[in-house]
């Protein structure tokens, strides 16, 4: 919920401030990412690497809805594109956080 609510609220910003999804967004979209994965509950901990993917599904689907121009599914693959090194940094840095938190849990 939290990533979600905070990839679109920096995809708006970013949007309206540079014209496109660059660090404008990148930047807060991995620092949530990497909160709810040091943040999610030990029992739940997959969700965390799942959650930086389906958020940049949901905001690829939302951006194109800004920008006011034809062509949905061209401007949203195109959106998924250009955003994937943010999402391969945010899924790698929860990942290995979550396998951190795993390692630890498991050593306790």
């Amino acid at each position: 919920m939290l990533g979600g609510s905070i990839g679109l609220v920096a995809s708006i910003v970013a949007e309206l401030l540079t014209g496109g999804l660059g660090w404008v967004f990148g930047i807060p979209f991995v620092l949530v990412c990497a909160y709810c994965a040091a943040e999610v509950p030990s029992t739940s901990m997959r969700s965390a690497i799942v959650m930086p993917p389906l958020v940049a599904l949901l905001v690829a689907a939302v951006n194109p809805l800004w920008s006011g121009d034809r062509g949905w599914l061209i401007k949203m693959l195109t959106t998924l594109t250009t955003m994937a090194p943010a999402l391969l940094l945010a899924t790698g840095v929860a990942a290995v956080i979550v396998g951190v938190r795993y390692w630890r849990a498991k050593r306790a």
